[in-house]
């Protein structure tokens, strides 16, 4: 059986923090950022990779049960490995978005995922209500920005419910390069690269649930 050990990737400017569990490491960045990874010595319990819509309707409904909405899903190649690279959004109980991205990499006895979390503070909001202005001046009419707002063909019967909307998509994200969900963007862009996985988990039989 694979460790943790055997999926590695670069940490620079991360610090590591201890962690109790001998599964699962954790390190922080100069922002509070997260990083993780965790490893799950058990068979996976979720659709598989090569199942994107199975994959995308299981983490939909976990994460509604949370508040919380799917802002990208994909399948990955890196290095020969099928990864998936999941971004998602959850409301913080205190208010603000909190964002995470996962990559995932499930085989039929065990998997592991790498995660990273940035989480929305005061003055994080400046990104959304630039987009929204900047959508209200050029769509006069409320219904039509709702629309436009979480990409839909008429307004959302319901707008409080979590959605990918306009200010999430990765455009603005060098326009605001510090916000949270820009950040989370960059720096997995960053660490996929590195990403190296041990020869025995390649030959690992793969997950076909």
């Amino acid at each position: 059986m694979p460790s943790i050990d055997d999926v590695q990737f670069d940490t620079t400017d991360w610090e590591p923090r201890s962690e109790t569990a001998e599964n699962r490491r954790k390190w922080v960045n100069a922002w509070s950022d997260v990083l993780s990874i965790r490893f799950n010595a058990a068979a996976p319990q979720m659709p598989s990779l090569f199942r994107l819509q199975a994959l995308k309707d299981f983490h939909t409904l976990q994460l509604q049960a949370a508040g919380g909405t799917i802002l990208s899903l994909d399948l990955l190649q890196v290095k020969g490995v099928s990864v998936g690279k999941l971004l998602f959004k959850t409301m913080q109980p205190e208010g603000g978005w909190g964002y995470v991205a996962m990559l995932i990499l499930p085989y039929r006895d065990f998997s592991y995922s790498i995660r990273i979390q940035t989480l929305e503070r005061a003055g994080d909001e400046a990104r959304g209500q630039y987009v929204w202005t900047w959508l209200h001046e050029s769509q006069p009419e409320e219904a039509d920005r709702q629309a436009l707002w979480f990409g839909l063909e008429t307004a959302p019967a319901d707008p409080h419910v979590a959605r990918h909307c306009m200010a999430d998509e990765d455009r603005w994200d060098a326009q605001f390069p510090d916000h949270p969900l820009s950040r989370l963007r960059t720096e997995l862009s960053r660490l996929i690269p590195t990403l190296v996985v041990s020869r025995d988990v390649k030959n690992s039989a793969p997950h076909r649930g």
